[in-house]
């Protein structure tokens, strides 16, 4: 679901009653929040993994060791890639084929 289905979902959960309208704002922010910590590095996931490999790298009695960022810059772009063409493709298909109404 896309920016234009949560929206047409929320409406017709709000004429629904406030029950529906409350979970459905927090299935939402719980998608967002499991979606952010997928361990990729533009999203946090991806920074706690960074900092874990930082972590375990580093031996005692070391300087700290600081991995390169610039060496996952392709998997970075990557990933933004996926992310932008799955946003592209559920925006169309919100627009041209629109999901029912869950809350009839």
């Amino acid at each position: 679901v896309s920016g234009v289905g949560a929206v047409r979902l929320a409406v017709e959960s709000a004429h629904a009653g406030p029950r529906e309208f409350i979970a459905l704002f927090a299935t939402l922010n719980i998608f967002i929040g499991v979606l952010n910590m997928f361990p990729m590095m533009p999203l946090d996931g991806g920074l706690v993994l960074v900092a874990t490999y930082e972590r375990i790298r580093t031996r005692k009695g070391q300087p700290r060791y600081q991995a390169d960022l610039n060496r996952l810059a392709p998997f970075v772009f990557l990933f933004l890639g996926l992310l932008a063409f799955i946003f592209l493709t559920t925006l169309y298909l919100d627009i041209v084929h629109p999901i029912n109404n869950p809350f009839q």
